[in-house]
Parts: C-alpha cells; sequence; structure tokens
C-alpha cells in the first residue's frame, strides 16, 4: 500500500544528520518535499504473518581505493576528507544506498532507520 510517513518517523528522520543530508541531494531531482509524498509500505499477508515483510534487501556501501584514496589514507588524513573525495569519485554509503531502495519501494524509512546507525 502506498501512504504517506508517519509523523513519528519524519521527526526520526529529522534528527538523522546522515539521512537528511542523502534527502537533500535527492529532493533536488524531486518534484515535492518528502511531508507530501506517499511511500510503498507493506500491507501485510499470511506469508509475512501480517508483519509486512518477506525476505531481505541489503544496503551497500563499498569505497574503491583508487590512487587518490590510497594517498590520503598514506597521509593519515581525516576520514572526512577521505570520504569527500570518495564522494567525487561516485561512491554511495549505505544511508544513500537505503534511500535509493525505499523511493524504489524495495523497503521502509522504518527499516532504513533501524538498520542504519546515527552518525
Amino acid at each position: 500500500v502506498e501512504e504517506k510517513l508517519d509523523p513519528l518517523i519524519l521527526e526520526k528522520i529529522k534528527e538523522r544528520k546522515d539521512i537528511l543530508e542523502a534527502l537533500e541531494k535527492r529532493e533536488k531531482q524531486l518534484s515535492s518535499k518528502i511531508e507530501t509524498i506517499k511511500f510503498k509500505k507493506g500491507k501485510g499477508c499470511q506469508n509475512c504473518f501480517d508483519t509486512g515483510y518477506l525476505g531481505r534487501v541489503g544496503i551497500f556501501e563499498l569505497l574503491i581505493i583508487n590512487k587518490e584514496i590510497h594517498d590520503l589514507i598514506l597521509k593519515h588524513e581525516s576520514s572526512e576528507k577521505i570520504k569527500k573525495e570518495a564522494l567525487k569519485q561516485g561512491f554511495k554509503d549505505m544511508v544513500s544506498d537505503g534511500l535509493e531502495k525505499v523511493f524504489q519501494g524495495k523497503t521502509s524509512f522504518t527499516e532504513l532507520l533501524r538498520t542504519t546507525k546515527n552518525n
């Protein structure tokens, strides 16, 4: 089923800097704000014991160590500087990957909040 986000979930999203940053990038592509968008949610059935969940979907991040990243690591640069360079190279963190899957209807914001840590 499709429905707008629960106000409690919206509040939890607003407490997460990492999710807000990923959303900010995505909202530039959207025609409306997150509060007005309807997201897919599992309705529940006999097969999933009325939970709305069945099976698993992974969210991933993979850092490819190219020359630039390698040099930053050898110089003992900060993780923020390394991440900034990785993002330039196309790196996608777990929150961004999970957010993409939320918009695809493969998972929910509830699960994204539950399975990723707060930065």
